[in-house]
């Protein structure tokens, strides 16, 4: 009798478990949502602008390598310049 006892108890908590995951969590949605292929390929176009992906590029130039890019992306991300809108 334990036998049989141990799988639907098995089965029972992977059921209860997979119920968890079934409801959205609306933050997470909102998050989802808000990710379009359009600002995706703006930022991606303004990263090219940049000419160059090695991170042993050019760290003190305002204009090129990597070092732009990271600063471009922080006075993104502080609000200092502004987001590539979407449509």
């Amino acid at each position: 009798m334990m036998r049989v006892s141990v799988p639907l108890l098995a089965l029972s908590i992977a059921a209860s478990a997979y119920a968890q995951y079934k409801t959205v969590n609306p933050a997470v949605k909102k998050v989802v949502e808000s990710v379009s292929e359009e600002r995706i390929s703006e930022i991606l176009k303004k990263l090219e602008g940049f000419e160059t992906r090695n991170i042993f590029s050019e760290d003190d130039s305002p204009t090129r390598g990597i070092g732009a890019a990271r600063r471009s992306s922080l006075r993104q991300l502080q609000g200092e310049e502004e987001r590539p809108h979407r449509a």
